[in-house]
């Protein structure tokens, strides 16, 4: 009896440029004719622009492969936007367009595929553009295999790849970049600065295309396999020079048998011009093609200047003018009269279906401006003479290996099946359920950094995690890290997952720009904690478990109001974490108890010993914590905290950051009225260095030199918490009373101490006097700071 193999089903995304949706789609088809189910995804523009650009009894259908499948072909459809409203232009607004592309493009990229896997657990693997910037995030997001496409020759890919070399021997990216030859690329002989791409040529190397660029070619190396839309016997020293690194198989010319002229499948961003008539008036190999890529904007002179040595060279030729050309504007310019001139010998239309790989071609890049004079001598080299009869016979040489290569029995073949064949252990791979956990923390220093010891605590025994930091949060820490950090990864948990960890990363909006100074406007954050955040968490976690049903329970702060609603929505379990001492947790939870009593939200509060609160030895009402001090309970932070202690009575488990050696009383109690488990203190086997995850909302400061210089338990270490607000009156009672004191000390003074104000003033004179015995600071760990 046979055993019954699912077929591999894979996720294709192109990038939205006509270059590369026919590549990917004639990928799509090759695969798809040797068993695989593909999930074909346009961007809804370029998807508009196929249609549009079809001819008008095609129109009325919707789905480009719905041919494809009437042939057999397992291909399915689907379109997302890429963040933009249909009617944007893209081409005059390519600036924004492209921040668009980089920023927000991927989370719509993230929710489709989510959905798609939530629709189908078939999916095995994520085949996307090398030009994308996000998919080996959004593989391991979704424990898929990550095969990168690139549509362009293993030469191009090769000086992307490289780009480090080409920085370090001052060849690109330099102030004064070197013209000499270029001869330490693996893979690729000695090439000239000038025959390197248009974009590693330019002095201005912070744009947005070359931020693509970088971030692209750095996740590309994290792909499992890369395929490369060019033939290995044509390049194989910069195959086997990226082999050495990765997986790689060369599979091109990608062709199909069907749907090459749009019988099938329409690729076509633009209406075609059928030249075949016109062509067939002109002998063979008499006609010149001149092209520009997509993204290749040709200015007025260099329009006139080509259009003037076309006339000059007198061959006949086929001019792809896109509307667009010139600088993305709408139209473009000819010289008077050129297009009578050229009527008989010249044909100029906005675009034509051709394979642009392989075909003859001259570099007019070799000197700067551009001159009619060189355009003809360079089209004389191509079309006639002897240079011309030396560059036919290679091109004949070319056809005979592509040809053999696309062959049923070629090497190109036979690299796509090894493809397929690779697939299906890694399949078998990702096939095991773990427990999944999404974990929220509460939006402050001393709450994010138990919380993500906690998320890598547990996803070390076997979890997968997905943390959630706020978009204001992730930005805080992504701005404090240290100015040598060459780590760009947005994601903090990246290091984490590459030791092994199955952690992702999200952040949600707490409704609030991140413009907005959540702590000189505390009052109004905390209304927007209490009443917006909660609508957007639910959202997330509803797209989550809508993506990955194997989430089974929530982790959040017991300092958030929403946990046990949103937990009983998606029929989750509900984990309620708090961070401080279980003695903290244990009068937060009787609050009732200390109302009832007049210690807490009396007019005139009792003053004296509290000793009734269940597991809490006797304590004096000036030992409770400030809030519980305050006369005026009515205040947003109150309502926030007595709701939050609503929502832990109704939490399945409670966990502690303590040690119940230390507090057994406190544990104890509250074990009698629900599940409680003490797990601290909190301190992860990786990242307390920040090396791997990080977690400081501030630049943190180096203290290890300063205290290595101070005998040993001989220094105090003073600081107040996030939400601690201190008057001028206090900041010069404690700056004098350190200063009396004659000791050593650190003291962690917020910038914003002082009622949120941006800057604090100390006595004067006051540095001067402590300089040999004391340090201000802004912030510091206090576990790496105080851990001897």
């Amino acid at each position: 009896m046979e055993t019954t193999h699912p077929k591999p089903h894979a996720v294709m995304f192109p990038l939205h440029l006509q270059g590369h949706v026919i590549p990917a789609v004639h990928l799509a088809v090759k695969l798809a004719s040797k068993g695989f189910t593909i999930t074909f995804v346009n961007t809804q523009a370029i998807h508009r622009q196929i249609i549009k650009s079809r001819s008008q009894n095609h129109h009325h259908d919707q789905d480009i492969f719905a041919g494809a499948r009437k042939s057999g072909l397992d291909i399915r459809y689907k379109t997302v936007t890429d963040g933009f409203p249909l009617s944007f232009n893209r081409s005059l607004n390519r600036e924004q367009f492209i921040e668009g592309f980089l920023h927000v493009f991927p989370a719509h990229v993230d929710e489709l595929v989510g959905n798609i896997i939530a629709a189908d657990p078939s999916v095995s693997c994520l085949i996307a553009d090398t030009f994308h910037s996000w998919p080996s995030s959004i593989a391991q997001k979704y424990n898929l295999v990550h095969i990168s496409f690139w549509t362009e020759p293993a030469l191009v890919f090769n000086l992307y790849y490289h780009l480090d070399l080409l920085v370090k021997n001052c060849h690109f990216a330099s102030h004064d970049n070197r013209e000499d030859t270029i001869d330490y690329i693996p893979g690729v002989e000695a090439i000239e600065p000038k025959d390197l791409m248009s974009y590693l040529r330019e002095t201005e190397v912070s744009t947005l295309m070359h931020k693509i660029i970088y971030k692209a070619f750095e996740d590309v190396k994290k792909a499992d396999f890369i395929l490369c839309n060019t033939v290995e016997e044509l390049e194989l020293h910069a195959i086997s020079a990226v082999r050495g690194k990765q997986p790689i198989y060369a599979i091109g010319p990608v062709l199909s048998n069907i749907g090459q002229n749009g019988s099938i499948v329409a690729t076509s961003l633009r209406s075609q011009s059928d030249c075949s008539q016109w062509l067939d008036t002109k002998p063979h190999g008499s006609v010149l093609y001149v092209s520009f890529g997509s993204m290749s904007p040709v200015n007025e002179h260099d329009m006139e200047e080509l259009a003037q040595g076309l006339l000059l060279s007198k061959v006949c030729f086929v001019w792809v003018l896109r509307p667009d050309t010139m600088s993305d504007a709408e139209s473009y310019a000819l010289p008077v009269g050129f297009e009578d001139d050229i009527k008989e010998r010249g044909l100029i239309v906005p675009w034509k279906l051709v394979v642009d790989d392989w075909r003859a071609g001259l570099n007019l890049c070799d000197k700067k401006p551009l001159t009619r004079f060189e355009v003809r001598e360079k089209i004389s080299s191509l079309m006639s003479g002897k240079s011309a009869e030396v560059l036919r016979e290679e091109m004949k040489k070319v056809k005979e290996i592509i040809h053999n290569a696309v062959d049923k029995d070629g090497s190109s073949e036979k690299r796509i099946s090894e493809t397929e064949l690779k697939l299906k252990p890694m399949e078998m791979e990702t096939t095991h359920p773990k427990p999944h956990a999404i974990m929220i923390p509460l939006c402050f220093q001393g709450h994010i950094t138990p919380t993500v010891h906690l998320a890598i605590k547990l996803a070390s025994n076997g979890f997968t995690i997905t943390f959630i930091n706020t978009e204001s949060i992730h930005h805080q820490i992504i701005k404090s890290r240290p100015q040598d950090d060459d780590n760009d990864d947005q994601d903090i948990f990246a290091g984490a997952r590459k030791s092994g960890l199955d952690i992702r990363y999200k952040t949600v909006t707490d409704g609030f720009p991140l413009s907005f100074n959540r702590m000189h406007n505390l009052k109004q954050f905390c209304e927007g904690l209490f009443h917006v955040f909660p609508a957007h968490v639910d959202e997330l976690v509803g797209n989550i478990v809508g993506d990955d049903p194997s989430v089974t329970c929530l982790i959040a702060d017991a300092l958030h109001p929403w946990p046990s609603t949103i937990a009983k929505n998606y029929n989750l379990v509900h984990i309620s974490f708090t961070t401080e001492p279980a003695l903290v947790f244990t009068l937060y939870y009787h609050v009732d108890l200390l109302i009832r009593n007049g210690h807490v939200a009396s007019h005139d509060n009792r003053e004296d010993t509290i000793d009734y609160i269940p597991g809490v030895q006797a304590i004096q009402q000036k030992d409770l914590m400030s809030h519980l001090q305050q006369t005026d309970i009515s205040t947003a932070v109150h309502r926030l905290i007595f709701k939050a202690f609503e929502g832990v009575k109704k939490a399945d488990y409670i966990l502690c950051n303590t040690v119940e050696e230390l507090e057994p009383h406190a544990i104890s109690a509250i074990r009698e009225k629900q599940p409680i488990y003490a797990i601290g203190p909190l301190f992860s086997s990786i990242g307390q260095n920040g090396s791997i995850v990080a977690t400081s909302l501030r630049s943190k400061s180096d203290c290890s030199q300063w205290l290595d210089t101070k005998p040993h338990g001989s220094v105090l270490y003073a600081s107040f918490e996030t939400l601690a607000l201190l008057n001028e009156h206090d900041v010069e009672e404690i700056a004098q009373g350190l200063l009396l004191s004659k000791v050593s000390f650190v003291w962690a003074l917020r910038p914003d101490i002082v009622s949120f104000s941006e800057s604090y003033v100390l006595p004067d004179g006051f540095e001067d006097e402590i300089k040999d015995r004391g340090l201000i600071i802004p912030w510091c760990n206090q576990i790496e700071e105080n851990s001897g």
